[in-house]
């Protein structure tokens, strides 16, 4: 194992990866009783060259072709942290 090996802490442990192994961790979190819509955060990795605001459009134009009854709601710039 190379000195360059992921070490991927949670709330259950730690763990440390293999080399070659990619963390693809998705988080999901959600109110008791399914009364809102629940906060999904996953990991990806852009594609060669490609910024941020591509990505969001390709996932969104992903979206709209494989969830059945998507539909895209407003979509207004955010901060997330202390910019």
């Amino acid at each position: 194992m190379s000195e360059n090996h992921a070490t991927c802490l949670f709330t259950e442990g730690r763990i440390t990866l293999p080399d070659q192994y990619q963390d693809r961790t998705m988080n999901v979190f959600t109110l008791p009783g399914g009364s809102a819509p629940a906060f999904n955060i996953s990991r990806d990795t852009l594609n060669d060259e490609e910024r941020l605001p591509d990505y969001i459009n390709r996932q969104l134009a992903l979206m709209a072709k494989h969830l059945k009854g998507w539909k895209q709601a407003e979509r207004v710039p955010v901060v997330l942290g202390d910019m």
